[in-house]
């Protein structure tokens, strides 16, 4: 009992671990892209415009994130109950799978 627990804990804190380093490597690519602005030929914004969409756009972008993640553990959640009554564990982490592969499959959607 306490060995599984545990482990339930430990995935959550890598998963937190996980999402933290994303969103810190999202930040550093911005200020990256800051760093550079008005160097890049052919842009269509002045560098203090394209600057302000970039700082405007993060936020937003991580809201999506969080909002397609959790309609597609919405969406999940009921079928999941049918296959794995028994198994709320595996359940929890097929729910997660399907979330995080959800908005993936959003970004690949609309770029296509």
């Amino acid at each position: 009992f306490w060995g599984h627990t545990a482990s339930l804990t430990m995935g959550a804190v890598i998963g937190r671990i996980a999402e933290g380093t994303l969103i810190v490597s999202l930040v550093a690519e911005v200020f990256g892209c800051l760093a550079v602005a008005g160097r890049s030929p052919g842009s269509p914004l002045e560098p203090a415009a394209a600057a302000a969409a970039l700082c405007a756009l993060l936020p937003l972008s991580y809201g999506a994130i969080v909002a397609i993640k959790a309609c597609g553990r919405a969406v999940s959640s009921a079928r999941l109950k049918t296959l794995y009554s028994s198994e709320p564990e595996r359940r929890t982490k097929y729910g997660t799978k399907f979330a995080d592969q959800s908005w993936q499959l959003v970004v690949h959607v609309a770029l296509a």
